[in-house]
């Protein structure tokens, strides 16, 4: 495991399981989301008597985005149905100006999914760790980070 702060990479860890809560409902298995993080390179499976898994990396150097298109996938934000060839203000079909080029409604949804995995990928676990440390809960975060020790 790269050095950092002894807490740092099993919180990490701790955050990483914590997407189980996000995934999508197949994914809610916590071998499932294990098994997707290792094969995406984001966590290592240890051999030893204790078994379990590590993070790969720094907890610096994994993104946000790297897990979640690990569990996830990357898959669209938004799913367009490109319904503007059924619109029923055109009773004799559709004039070729209403249906080409991309939906305005699309055009927002790809902006905003661009948007949320540039902020996704800029912020680390490492970014998550410190954030939850920084919320007054020094207690707990030692309280987790002791628990993760243990294990």
């Amino acid at each position: 495991m790269p050095s950092g702060s002894g807490a740092m990479p099993r919180v990490a860890k701790f955050l990483v399981m914590s997407f189980r809560s996000h995934a999508m409902p197949g994914l809610r298995d916590e071998r499932k989301i294990f098994s997707c993080l290792k094969k995406a390179g984001i966590v290592t499976s240890s051999e030893d008597i204790r078994g379990g898994y590590r993070l790969s990396r720094s907890p610096e150097k994994i993104s946000v985005l790297e897990v979640t298109d690990a569990v996830e996938g990357n898959n669209p934000l938004f799913d367009c149905k490109e319904i503007r060839g059924d619109c029923a203000l055109f009773e004799d079909g559709q004039p070729e100006w209403a249906c080409s080029g991309v939906c305005g409604i699309h055009a927002v949804m790809l902006r905003a999914e661009r948007a949320m995995r540039a902020e996704l990928v800029r912020t680390s676990l490492a970014t998550l760790v410190t954030g939850m440390a920084r919320k007054g809960m020094p207690d707990t975060f030692r309280s987790v980070a002791g628990w993760l020790a243990d294990r």
